[in-house]
């Protein structure tokens, strides 16, 4: 783990801030916990390293739930709108179309990633003139990198999509602040308790264990699902 390119950046950042530094054994997990939830962006991992003049990693992975905060203060010598994690993702924000912001902003409601076709029937975009295909602005986040695509284990030929931990915050603030998370989320749980429903039925078919994977790897849009309704958020 110490080898990783995202570590090795992190121990190379806290250096600059403490000379001295060496990653220990006991420092370690936290380490790699830290460029964990910030999924390895370069930028976030030196911000993080530039508060190791302050606080431990240990201490420094606790505050990271408060990370537009925490991670607030960047090099002295930066470029402004490179100078905080908020400032960059602004930056990549305002590059972005309308339609491309009203669909980032509600792929926030999406937990432990999703599928092409859960996006087609969550995101809304009807506001907008044509309106434009969802497919077309997924491919557009996904090339501009503000969501992420991979291969599911276990599901051979599948392609699932996730929003890195910093931007789904700040697209959760962003959905709030236009009004329209509740009725994003209304959509989630519509779609998600109909798909877990039918998906239920053929756990006792031939293809079971499949349909089990499947429904393992939306159990945190489903668990989400059952949290909202139970404690309203």
């Amino acid at each position: 783990f110490a080898a990783s390119e995202a570590v090795q950046l992190f121990i190379d950042r806290v250096r600059a801030v403490r000379q001295d530094y060496v990653l220990t054994a006991e420092e370690a997990h936290a380490v790699v916990a830290i460029v964990r939830h910030l999924d390895g962006i370069p930028l976030a991992i030196e911000l993080g390293a530039a508060r190791m003049g302050v606080l431990t990693p240990a201490k420094l992975l606790q505050r990271l739930p408060r990370r537009f905060e925490v991670l607030g203060g960047g090099q002295r010598d930066a470029a402004s709108r490179h100078s905080t994690l908020r400032g960059a993702i602004d930056w990549s924000w305002n590059l972005l179309q309308p339609w491309e912001k009203s669909a980032l902003a509600q792929c926030s409601v999406f937990k432990g990633g999703f599928m092409m076709e859960a996006a087609e029937e969550i995101i809304d975009l009807n506001d907008f003139p044509g309106p434009p295909w969802v497919l077309d602005v997924i491919q557009a986040l996904r090339d501009k990198s503000l969501l992420r695509s991979y291969e599911p284990a276990g599901l051979p030929g599948e392609l699932r999509f996730g929003l890195y931990e910093s931007i789904a915050e700040y697209a959760s603030e962003k959905l709030t602040g236009m009004g329209r998370s509740d009725a994003a989320h209304h959509r989630h749980a519509e779609f998600y308790v109909r798909m877990g429903e039918g998906e239920a039925e053929k756990i006792e078919g031939p293809d079971g264990i499949k349909t089990m994977r499947f429904l393992a790897l939306e159990s945190e849009n489903l668990m989400a699902i059952h949290k909202r309704a139970l404690f309203g958020s």
